[in-house]
C-alpha cells in the first residue's frame, strides 16, 4: 500500500487535483496580507469552473 501512495502517478494526481485550491489559498493569503478579507475564494472557483463547463458544452469547444 505505501508503495502504490508513493508513486509518482499518485503524486502527480494529488498535485494536479489540489493546484486550485493551492491557488486559492495563496489568493487569500494575498488578501488577507492586504488588508481585505475575501472569504468567496472556493466560491469563486466553483462559479468559473461550472461557467467553463457551459461555455465548452455551447461552443464544443474544449479549449
Amino acid at each position: 500500500m505505501l508503495k502504490n501512495i508513493l508513486s509518482p502517478d499518485f503524486l502527480n494526481a494529488i498535485l494536479r487535483a489540489s493546484t486550485p485550491i493551492l491557488f486559492a489559498t495563496l489568493a487569500s493569503g494575498i488578501a488577507a496580507k492586504s488588508g481585505i478579507t475575501n472569504m468567496a475564494l472556493e466560491g469563486m472557483l466553483l462559479f468559473a469552473s461550472l461557467f467553463g463547463v457551459i461555455f465548452s458544452s455551447l461552443t464544443h469547444r474544449v479549449f
